[in-house]
């Protein structure tokens, strides 16, 4: 688990580009070579969380998000694989990777893209 949780559906801005996370975050903690101790977090991104119980102004049932929160992470990428990076229940395409303190990356697909 993230120090800080993420769920799939939650969204992160990145470069104040929306994203949605798909799945759920890889873990690369148990590595048989160990991990270093600390990295650093030098960028931040905005954190949305998902909530699948919101209400528009008629009290229906609408999916919403929370106000942005920032969360420091150490970086972000591409996937680099010969052939896209499939994650998720649908096998949506990776676009971006945000990698999360405690050796986590997670799968971003952009917003409305």
């Amino acid at each position: 688990m993230v120090n800080w949780p993420v769920s799939p559906r939650d969204r992160m801005i990145v470069d104040g580009v929306e994203y949605e996370v798909i799945g759920e975050p890889e873990r690369y903690d148990r590595s048989p070579f160990g991990t270093i101790e600390s990295f650093p977090t030098p960028f931040t991104v905005g954190h949305r969380i998902f909530d699948a119980n919101g209400e528009d102004a008629h009290g229906n049932p609408v999916e919403s998000w929370s106000a942005p929160v920032e969360r420091a992470v150490h970086g972000w990428a591409a996937p680099r694989t010969d052939e896209p990076k499939l994650a998720g229940h649908d096998r949506d395409i990776v676009e971006i990777e945000l990698y999360a303190p405690e050796w986590r990356v997670i799968n971003l697909r952009k917003v409305n893209g």
